[in-house]
């Protein structure tokens, strides 16, 4: 018997800023802030909750273009893919 893992990787979303921002208002919703850090874990998982805790109200009150450079998109391919866009434009 081996060890079991998760067969299903995780489906890669691809965010835009008004989904950023959708995530932000949906989290300030939330009547804890152990459900806002856990509303904002599921989508940024490569963050651990300790971090997302101690810096929930900064990154609640940042404007969606803010959290995004601050520490990017949920989706990593979507950051490599605006990084290459980006590297296109300067060239």
């Amino acid at each position: 018997m081996g060890l079991k893992t998760n067969a299903e990787p995780r489906p890669k979303t691809t965010y835009t800023l008004e989904d950023i921002a959708e995530l932000q208002e949906d989290a300030r919703r939330c009547p804890s802030k152990r459900d806002a850090v856990n509303h904002f874990a599921e989508h940024y998982d490569h963050l651990t909750p300790r971090f997302l805790s101690r810096h929930l109200e900064t990154l609640m009150s940042l404007d969606s273009e803010q959290l995004v450079s601050l520490i990017g998109y949920p989706d990593p391919t979507g950051e490599i893919a605006a990084r290459r866009a980006d590297m296109a434009v300067v060239s």
